[in-house]
């Protein structure tokens, strides 16, 4: 029997998979789930794997993986997998919490798998995290990031990860009051600075867009089924080593389509306030300190990384700090 915990893992992600036949791999980095030598698989990511080396190139890893194509951001996944692949199963590990818009991504992979495909996911457990003290996403919120099509991190995402993320590594905190005593990666004043530099430029700044346990993840499934939105069935979580793994098995097409573009009363001015912000000198000023601040929070990250442990966030931190994403 293998008693390596990465092997053991790898087999709980694959259990239930038709690995004989093609799968995806989404964002497999330098830690993959599916291994080509063993697997029928196909990676993808949404750089090259020469510009996530480059831009991952500041800590020691293992080799990241070549990938086989693009998911250009901005462009469906379906319009970049080759011309006519349908998969029978995929994998993401660690990928679903820094999404934008979460439906969105999972209905774009949904469409290039084959009704019956099993969708593995492997998911960070906020009590187990940074996120301790972060509000768990609802239904409400996804809701919200899909009629939207959020392309980057919205201003709420980015500023409550910044603000009420802390440095965990295990620490014993058994209730919301202690955030107080918590050491905090950030301030609210640099979080703000974030959220105005990223309004106004469109810069993407990696986060953990959604908060989830195993308990509210399920229960999100079981809401947006129920509504039309998503048509899966969806595996009881497991939890383990702070993380959750859980399957998803299309079981056809979700019987609520998105509705489009927006009338122009619901987007208010905030397409205008966007572009008329970037002359205004405190927009500038912004701007200016939170660049001040990356090289902190890229440094912040990596450290919570190699304390985290088993899902080693940073294998998904793409170096998104120096492009924006396509809206």
């Amino acid at each position: 029997m293998n008693n390596d915990p990465e092997e053991i893992r790898r087999a709980l992600l694959l259990t239930g998979l038709d690995i004989e036949k093609p799968g995806l791999e989404v964002s497999p980095l330098y830690r993959p789930i599916a291994l080509k030598s063993r697997h029928n698989v196909f990676y993808t990511d949404y750089t090259s794997a020469e510009d996530s080396r480059s831009k991952h190139s500041n800590y020691d890893h293992a080799e990241i993986m070549d990938i086989d194509f693009i998911w250009t951001p901005g462009v469906s996944l379906s319009e970049c997998v080759p011309v006519g692949k349908k998969f029978h199963w995929a994998i993401a590990s660690h990928v679903l919490e820094h999404v934008p818009d979460p439906i969105g991504w999972l209905l774009e992979v949904f469409e290039v798998l084959e009704v019956g495909a099993v969708f593995s996911l492997a998911l960070p457990d906020k009590h187990y995290c940074f996120d301790k003290f972060r509000r768990e996403t609802d239904v409400a919120d996804l809701i919200d990031q899909w009629v939207r099509k959020q392309r980057i991190p919205s201003p709420r995402q980015l500023y409550d990860f910044l603000s009420r993320s802390v440095d965990f590594n295990g620490k014993p905190y058994e209730s919301a009051d202690q955030f107080q005593l918590a050491t905090r990666n950030y301030t609210d004043e640099e979080a703000l600075n974030f959220v105005i530099n990223s309004w106004t430029t469109g810069t993407y700044f990696d986060a953990h867009c959604s908060v989830f346990t195993p308990e509210s993840f399920y229960d999100l499934l079981s809401k947006l089924n129920a509504i039309g939105i998503i048509n899966v069935e969806a595996s009881q979580p497991l939890a383990t080593n702070g993380e959750f793994h859980i399957t998803l098995r299309k079981l056809g097409e979700p019987k609520v389509v998105h509705p489009g573009g927006p009338h122009k009363a619901a987007v208010g001015n905030s397409a205008e306030a966007s572009v008329l912000n970037k002359d205004l000198a405190h927009a500038r000023n912004a701007f200016v300190e939170a660049v001040a601040v990356q090289d902190q929070l890229k440094a912040t990250i990596a450290r919570l990384d190699a304390k985290s442990g088993i899902w080693q966030l940073l294998r998904k931190v793409r170096g998104t700090f120096q492009r924006g994403m396509k809206s």
